[in-house]
C-alpha cells in the first residue's frame, strides 16, 4: 500500500513558506466545486479562459487548509499574489498537491493479494 500520510508540498505565497495537501476538506470543496474526481481535475484547471481562477480557487483552498494557515485568506487577496512570471511555479505546487493525494495505482485494489 502506498503512502497514506503524504508529505505536504510546500508553497511559497507572501513572503510565506504554505506546507500543503490536499485534506480530504479540499478534496470535497474542489470535487463540488469543478463537479469532477480529484483525479480529473488537473485536467479542468487549464480550461482556456477559467484558466487564472481556477488556479487562484485551488490556490486559496490550499492555503487556507493549510497547517500553516494563521488568517483566511479570500480569493482576491490571494489572485494579487499570481502573476505571469510565477503563475507556472502556482500552478506546478497546486498539480504537486494533487499527485501526492492520489493513490499509487497498486493502492486501487484493496485487497490485491486475494483479488476480492
Amino acid at each position: 500500500m502506498g503512502n497514506l500520510n503524504p508529505k505536504p508540498v510546500e508553497i511559497e505565497y507572501g513572503g510565506k513558506v504554505y506546507h500543503c495537501t490536499f485534506t480530504l476538506n479540499c478534496i470535497d470543496e474542489a470535487q463540488e466545486h469543478f463537479d469532477k474526481p480529484l483525479s480529473e481535475i488537473t485536467d479542468v484547471i487549464m480550461d482556456g479562459k477559467q484558466t487564472a481562477r481556477n488556479i487562484r480557487y485551488l490556490l486559496t483552498l490550499l492555503l487556507n487548509e493549510s497547517e500553516d494557515a494563521e488568517e483566511t485568506l479570500d480569493e482576491r487577496m490571494v489572485g494579487k499574489h499570481i502573476e505571469f512570471r510565477n503563475f507556472d511555479y502556482y500552478f506546478g505546487r497546486i498539480a504537486e498537491c494533487i499527485g501526492v493525494s492520489l493513490p499509487d495505482a497498486e493502492d486501487d485494489d484493496p485487497n490485491p493479494k486475494s483479488g476480492q
